[in-house]
């Protein structure tokens, strides 16, 4: 042997005075009475590397329960970015490498009101069994285009009342969705203009606008 980890199963020819030790009459293998089993060492052939039990990988685990792990707000259509959805779906199915046969059926987990609505009219004309790209070409037609009001909401959304870091989120997330090519120092131009004026007006801003 020259490498550490192998194994290799070998025949050692026994003398006549050893096979009367460890043979009997049929030539079954015993000692002092008692036949003996076959056994074959399981060897790890990298010891360093740390044990992951089947039941904890990515193939051995149900398609539920790979989608309990995948960290996605759920869609509906309402003043989101289909594009910008799709991509974070596709993202989070690669890395839990979900098949894209099960994209289709993975989707109706995440969506809600309208866009579920759009899933099951679209589920009742095509079947699951359609490939994953006339789902999403299906959907990009229904939901990507943003109109006017969804551009206005995300550029005039104003803080009125709560915590103001929720609101410099919120606004944040509807900068993103109406133009995901906006720099990050528009963004924050956009969340300092929709606080109210004592506090926009202030020279020391809340560390938020550090976003």
């Amino acid at each position: 042997m020259k490498t550490r980890g192998n194994f290799r199963n070998v025949w050692i020819t026994l003398i006549n005075e050893l096979k009367d030790n460890y043979l009997d009459e049929e030539g079954n293998v015993c000692f002092k009475g008692l036949y003996l089993d076959g056994a074959q060492a399981c060897v790890d052939p990298n010891p360093t590397a740390p044990y992951i039990p089947k039941s904890e990988t990515f193939e051995n685990k149900s398609l539920h329960s790979m989608v309990k792990d995948m960290i996605l707000d759920k869609f509906s259509g309402k003043n989101q970015n289909a594009k910008i959805f799709l991509e974070l779906f596709v993202q989070e199915c690669n890395r839990l490498r979900i098949g894209n046969s099960h994209f289709p059926q993975v989707l109706k987990v995440f969506l809600e009101g309208p866009a579920l609505d759009w899933f099951l009219a679209f589920l009742k004309t095509h079947t699951l069994s359609y490939p994953w790209e006339f789902w999403q070409n299906s959907f990009l037609d229904t939901f990507s285009e943003i109109g006017w009001d969804e551009i206005n909401y995300a550029y005039t959304f104003r803080y009125i009342s709560g915590p103001m870091l929720d609101y410099a989120l919120k606004k944040r997330n509807l900068l993103i969705d109406a133009d995901p090519e906006l720099t990050l120092n528009s963004q924050i131009n956009f969340i300092v203009l929709g606080l109210p004026a004592q506090i926009s007006s202030s020279r020391q801003l809340p560390g938020y606008c550090a976003l």
